[in-house]
């Protein structure tokens, strides 16, 4: 399997705000970033995109946009209540 990346900037930037609150943590998940808030995870990075979770009735409605998908790592079973969003950076955050 190949190493994957992710987009540092966009990282940089989410660190500069979820790391100023004190419950959030970063971490690793699927040998990339991540946060976690009581030791569980609530948003991070997957190939190409970034994760997020979110109440069942929002990730419906979110999936309904372009660029944000169903979550489903390694393509196996789909997480509830998580999204991937797939888009690209704006202007000025290059990958």
């Amino acid at each position: 399997m190949a190493k994957m990346s992710f987009n540092q900037e966009i990282k940089d930037t989410l660190d500069s705000f979820l790391l100023e609150n004190v419950e959030v943590e970063p971490g690793k998940a699927f040998g990339l970033p991540a946060y976690y808030i009581n030791g569980k995870m609530f948003a991070g990075f997957y190939e190409d995109g970034a994760t997020i979770k979110v109440p069942e009735d929002l990730a419906a409605e979110l999936r309904e946009q372009d660029g944000i998908s169903e979550f489903r790592p390694m393509d196996k079973h789909t997480m509830n209540n998580w999204v991937l969003i797939r888009r690209d950076p704006p202007p000025g955050l290059s990958g």
